[in-house]
Protein backbone atom coordinates (compact mmCIF):
# COMPACT_ATOMS: atom_id res chain seq x y z
CA UNK A 1 0.00 0.00 0.00
CA UNK A 2 2.32 2.86 -1.24
CA UNK A 3 0.37 5.24 0.45
CA UNK A 4 1.04 4.03 3.62
CA UNK A 5 4.86 4.26 3.42
CA UNK A 6 5.90 7.28 4.36
CA UNK A 7 3.82 7.68 7.91
CA UNK A 8 5.15 9.82 10.46
CA UNK A 9 3.94 11.46 13.24
CA UNK A 10 4.68 15.18 13.31
CA UNK A 11 4.97 15.76 17.17
CA UNK A 12 6.14 13.51 19.90
CA UNK A 13 3.65 13.86 22.47
CA UNK A 14 4.02 13.36 26.18
CA UNK A 15 1.28 10.61 27.43
CA UNK A 16 0.76 11.12 31.10
CA UNK A 17 -0.68 8.14 33.43
CA UNK A 18 -4.61 7.68 33.31
CA UNK A 19 -6.53 7.10 36.69
CA UNK A 20 -10.12 5.91 36.90
CA UNK A 21 -11.78 4.85 41.14
CA UNK A 22 -8.28 5.21 42.53
CA UNK A 23 -6.50 2.60 40.06
CA UNK A 24 -3.35 3.99 38.12
CA UNK A 25 -2.76 2.79 34.24
CA UNK A 26 0.55 3.13 33.05
CA UNK A 27 0.67 3.60 29.17
CA UNK A 28 2.25 0.94 27.30
CA UNK A 29 0.98 1.37 23.66
CA UNK A 30 -0.61 3.92 21.09
CA UNK A 31 -2.85 3.69 17.89
CA UNK A 32 -2.95 6.30 15.63
CA UNK A 33 -5.20 6.83 12.30
CA UNK A 34 -3.85 8.60 9.99
CA UNK A 35 -6.25 9.92 6.89
CA UNK A 36 -5.45 10.65 3.34
CA UNK A 37 -6.63 14.23 1.93
CA UNK A 38 -10.34 13.06 1.07
CA UNK A 39 -10.49 10.77 3.97
CA UNK A 40 -11.70 8.31 2.47
CA UNK A 41 -8.98 6.16 3.63
CA UNK A 42 -7.49 5.39 7.14
CA UNK A 43 -4.23 3.62 8.16
CA UNK A 44 -3.67 2.44 11.24
CA UNK A 45 -0.21 2.49 13.21
CA UNK A 46 0.77 0.99 16.55
CA UNK A 47 3.43 2.75 18.45
CA UNK A 48 4.86 1.46 21.75
CA UNK A 49 5.28 4.28 24.50
CA UNK A 50 8.83 5.14 26.01
CA UNK A 51 9.61 7.75 28.32
CA UNK A 52 6.21 9.07 27.81
CA UNK A 53 6.44 9.28 24.23
CA UNK A 54 5.47 7.80 21.14
CA UNK A 55 8.18 5.53 19.44
CA UNK A 56 8.23 4.80 15.46
CA UNK A 57 5.28 2.71 14.24
CA UNK A 58 4.45 0.40 11.99
CA UNK A 59 0.92 -0.40 9.58
CA UNK A 60 -1.42 -2.41 11.02
CA UNK A 61 -4.17 -4.61 9.60
CA UNK A 62 -8.21 -4.38 11.43
CA UNK A 63 -7.42 -7.97 12.19
CA UNK A 64 -4.43 -7.28 13.79
CA UNK A 65 -5.72 -4.42 16.06
CA UNK A 66 -8.65 -7.00 17.14
CA UNK A 67 -5.84 -9.47 18.16
CA UNK A 68 -4.02 -6.62 20.12
CA UNK A 69 -7.43 -5.92 21.75
CA UNK A 70 -8.41 -10.07 22.68
CA UNK A 71 -4.72 -10.39 23.98
CA UNK A 72 -4.83 -7.64 26.66
CA UNK A 73 -8.66 -8.26 27.50
CA UNK A 74 -9.61 -5.16 26.53
CA UNK A 75 -13.48 -3.52 25.20
CA UNK A 76 -15.05 -0.55 24.85
CA UNK A 77 -17.21 -0.11 27.89
CA UNK A 78 -20.37 2.61 28.54
CA UNK A 79 -18.71 3.33 32.30
CA UNK A 80 -15.04 3.82 32.54
CA UNK A 81 -12.49 6.27 30.64
CA UNK A 82 -16.07 8.22 29.08
CA UNK A 83 -15.94 5.01 26.66
CA UNK A 84 -12.82 4.52 26.06
CA UNK A 85 -10.98 1.41 26.64
CA UNK A 86 -11.29 -0.63 29.81
CA UNK A 87 -10.13 -4.46 31.64
CA UNK A 88 -12.51 -6.96 30.98
CA UNK A 89 -13.20 -10.16 32.26
CA UNK A 90 -11.33 -12.89 30.15
CA UNK A 91 -14.61 -14.36 28.71
CA UNK A 92 -15.50 -11.00 27.34
CA UNK A 93 -14.64 -10.04 23.84
CA UNK A 94 -17.17 -7.38 23.60
CA UNK A 95 -18.98 -4.97 26.31
CA UNK A 96 -20.30 -1.76 24.43
CA UNK A 97 -23.91 0.35 24.79
CA UNK A 98 -25.15 -1.93 21.75
CA UNK A 99 -23.61 -5.19 22.10
CA UNK A 100 -22.21 -8.14 24.56
CA UNK A 101 -19.97 -10.77 23.54
CA UNK A 102 -18.93 -13.56 25.76
CA UNK A 103 -17.72 -16.96 25.88
CA UNK A 104 -18.44 -20.23 27.79
CA UNK A 105 -16.45 -23.04 28.22
CA UNK A 106 -17.84 -26.72 27.51
CA UNK A 107 -19.81 -28.79 29.87
CA UNK A 108 -22.48 -30.69 30.74
CA UNK A 109 -25.77 -29.29 31.60
CA UNK A 110 -29.54 -30.00 31.53
CA UNK A 111 -31.21 -29.80 28.34
CA UNK A 112 -34.82 -29.99 27.90
CA UNK A 113 -36.47 -30.95 24.97
CA UNK A 114 -40.03 -31.65 23.42
CA UNK A 115 -43.00 -30.10 21.65
CA UNK A 116 -45.46 -31.43 24.30
CA UNK A 117 -43.83 -34.40 26.74
CA UNK A 118 -40.31 -32.44 27.95
CA UNK A 119 -37.14 -35.08 27.59
CA UNK A 120 -34.31 -34.32 29.88
CA UNK A 121 -30.85 -35.07 28.52
CA UNK A 122 -27.33 -34.65 30.06
CA UNK A 123 -25.72 -32.76 27.20
CA UNK A 124 -22.48 -31.99 26.67
CA UNK A 125 -22.66 -28.61 25.18
CA UNK A 126 -19.23 -27.67 23.56
CA UNK A 127 -17.81 -24.07 24.66
CA UNK A 128 -20.24 -21.55 23.31
CA UNK A 129 -20.22 -18.27 21.95
CA UNK A 130 -22.79 -15.59 22.98
CA UNK A 131 -23.76 -12.53 21.11
CA UNK A 132 -26.45 -10.08 21.81
CA UNK A 133 -27.81 -6.76 20.44
CA UNK A 134 -28.42 -4.42 23.75
CA UNK A 135 -31.43 -3.02 21.64
CA UNK A 136 -33.37 -5.45 20.00
CA UNK A 137 -32.39 -7.75 23.21
CA UNK A 138 -31.77 -10.60 20.11
CA UNK A 139 -29.34 -13.58 20.89
CA UNK A 140 -26.83 -15.35 18.84
CA UNK A 141 -25.18 -18.39 19.69
CA UNK A 142 -22.41 -20.47 18.25
CA UNK A 143 -20.26 -23.69 18.77
CA UNK A 144 -16.67 -23.24 19.52
CA UNK A 145 -13.74 -26.06 18.50
CA UNK A 146 -11.74 -24.58 21.79
CA UNK A 147 -12.28 -24.73 25.39
CA UNK A 148 -10.08 -21.08 25.55
CA UNK A 149 -10.89 -17.65 24.21
CA UNK A 150 -11.74 -17.52 20.60
CA UNK A 151 -8.66 -15.55 18.30
CA UNK A 152 -10.78 -13.83 15.39
CA UNK A 153 -9.64 -15.87 13.03
CA UNK A 154 -10.93 -18.99 14.66
CA UNK A 155 -14.04 -20.69 12.99
CA UNK A 156 -17.88 -20.72 14.55
CA UNK A 157 -20.01 -23.43 13.94
CA UNK A 158 -23.78 -24.33 14.06
CA UNK A 159 -24.44 -25.01 18.22
CA UNK A 160 -26.41 -28.61 17.82
CA UNK A 161 -29.39 -27.00 20.11
CA UNK A 162 -33.32 -27.26 18.36
CA UNK A 163 -34.52 -22.90 18.39
CA UNK A 164 -31.70 -22.05 16.69
CA UNK A 165 -31.68 -20.35 12.93
CA UNK A 166 -28.95 -20.13 10.54
CA UNK A 167 -27.98 -16.73 11.61
CA UNK A 168 -27.05 -18.37 15.11
CA UNK A 169 -30.23 -15.94 16.10
CA UNK A 170 -32.25 -17.81 19.16
CA UNK A 171 -35.74 -18.30 19.40
CA UNK A 172 -36.01 -17.70 22.93
CA UNK A 173 -39.82 -18.44 23.62
CA UNK A 174 -40.47 -18.26 27.11
CA UNK A 175 -36.45 -18.56 27.91
CA UNK A 176 -36.50 -14.43 27.90
CA UNK A 177 -33.04 -12.67 28.85
CA UNK A 178 -32.43 -10.75 31.96
CA UNK A 179 -33.07 -7.30 32.27
CA UNK A 180 -29.80 -6.65 33.02
CA UNK A 181 -27.26 -7.30 29.81
CA UNK A 182 -23.44 -6.64 30.82
CA UNK A 183 -20.75 -8.23 31.48
CA UNK A 184 -21.61 -7.96 35.65
CA UNK A 185 -24.06 -11.03 35.22
CA UNK A 186 -22.53 -13.15 32.37
CA UNK A 187 -23.77 -16.99 34.21
CA UNK A 188 -27.91 -15.34 34.81
CA UNK A 189 -27.22 -14.57 30.66
CA UNK A 190 -26.23 -17.78 29.37
CA UNK A 191 -28.38 -19.63 32.14
CA UNK A 192 -31.67 -18.06 30.50
CA UNK A 193 -30.30 -19.73 27.18
CA UNK A 194 -29.12 -23.34 28.69
CA UNK A 195 -32.15 -23.59 30.99
CA UNK A 196 -34.98 -22.28 28.27
CA UNK A 197 -36.86 -25.51 26.90
CA UNK A 198 -35.83 -26.30 23.72
CA UNK A 199 -38.58 -27.53 21.35
CA UNK A 200 -37.61 -27.70 17.42
CA UNK A 201 -35.32 -26.97 14.85
CA UNK A 202 -34.98 -24.13 13.21
CA UNK A 203 -32.80 -24.79 10.26
CA UNK A 204 -31.94 -27.41 8.14
CA UNK A 205 -28.24 -27.24 7.57
CA UNK A 206 -27.13 -27.40 11.09
CA UNK A 207 -25.10 -30.67 10.40
CA UNK A 208 -22.59 -31.05 7.34
CA UNK A 209 -24.34 -32.85 4.49
CA UNK A 210 -23.01 -35.73 5.59
CA UNK A 211 -25.19 -36.17 8.00
CA UNK A 212 -28.10 -34.58 6.43
CA UNK A 213 -30.33 -36.81 8.12
CA UNK A 214 -29.81 -35.14 11.87
CA UNK A 215 -31.07 -31.72 10.02
CA UNK A 216 -35.02 -33.64 10.39
CA UNK A 217 -36.43 -33.54 13.83
CA UNK A 218 -36.57 -37.27 13.92
CA UNK A 219 -32.71 -37.70 12.93
CA UNK A 220 -31.86 -35.06 15.19
CA UNK A 221 -34.00 -36.53 18.23
CA UNK A 222 -32.56 -39.73 17.41
CA UNK A 223 -28.68 -38.33 17.30
CA UNK A 224 -29.10 -36.55 20.36
CA UNK A 225 -30.29 -39.84 22.70
CA UNK A 226 -27.30 -41.47 21.00
CA UNK A 227 -25.01 -38.91 21.76
CA UNK A 228 -26.13 -35.97 24.59
CA UNK A 229 -23.10 -37.65 26.85
CA UNK A 230 -20.26 -36.85 24.22
CA UNK A 231 -18.58 -33.27 23.02
CA UNK A 232 -20.27 -32.78 19.71
CA UNK A 233 -17.40 -32.80 16.79
CA UNK A 234 -17.03 -29.74 14.97
CA UNK A 235 -16.13 -31.81 11.63
CA UNK A 236 -20.06 -33.21 11.73
CA UNK A 237 -21.79 -29.80 12.09
CA UNK A 238 -21.53 -26.45 9.59
CA UNK A 239 -19.52 -23.60 9.82
CA UNK A 240 -20.73 -20.15 9.95
CA UNK A 241 -17.87 -18.11 9.29
CA UNK A 242 -14.65 -16.95 11.03
CA UNK A 243 -15.59 -15.19 14.46
CA UNK A 244 -13.50 -11.94 12.48
CA UNK A 245 -16.97 -12.47 10.04
CA UNK A 246 -19.58 -13.59 12.18
CA UNK A 247 -19.25 -10.32 14.46
CA UNK A 248 -18.86 -7.72 11.91
CA UNK A 249 -22.35 -8.98 10.39
CA UNK A 250 -23.91 -8.89 13.92
CA UNK A 251 -22.33 -5.58 14.92
CA UNK A 252 -23.23 -4.33 11.65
Amino acid sequence: METALNLSIATSPVITTATNNSKSFIPKSAIVLHYNAAKDCTVPTLHSVKNGELDIGKEVSFNDLLDCFQSHHIAATDNTFNNNVALLSERVLLDTSEHLVFYTKSEKRRLWQGMGEKQAYEFYYPATLFAINKHSRQLSVFALAYNRRPKITDRLYALPIPNIYESGSVCQGTAQLPMTLTSANLAEIADSFFNGVKTHLNCNNTFRKKYNARNQQVGYEKWLKQHCGTKPKMSELECRGTLNTVLKRLLA
